[in-house]
């Protein structure tokens, strides 16, 4: 299979891994960052066994998808998920958020 990649109008990388069309589900894996791109969850992604299509997102600015202002795309990243997300129906987000101090 081609690797299918759909970018959003904010510059949200979403990136086909595998599609099982026998059920309608989208299944879109977000990893915690910023700087942690969606490569970490590759392995993860591959030993589940799961019906439907499952996706890799990567904000704008987030790991390998690197934007001219990363700063400035971070601070927008609540509307990168939305456009992600609005792209499909029959979405499950799993997502990851790396700990951290405040």
């Amino acid at each position: 299979m081609n690797t299918k990649i759909i970018w959003t109008k904010s510059r949200s990388r979403l990136k086909l891994i595998r599609d099982d069309q026998s059920q309608k589900y989208n299944w879109l894996f977000l990893p915690g960052g910023p700087g942690l791109g969606s490569e970490s969850l590759q392995d993860l992604v591959n030993i589940l066994n799961l019906s439907g299509s499952v996706w890799l997102v990567d904000l704008p600015g987030e790991g390998s998808n690197t934007t001219e202002d990363d700063e400035k795309n971070f601070a927008n990243w609540s509307d990168g998920l939305i456009e992600a997300v609005d792209e499909f129906d029959d979405v499950i987000l799993v997502a990851h958020s790396s700990g951290g101090d405040e």
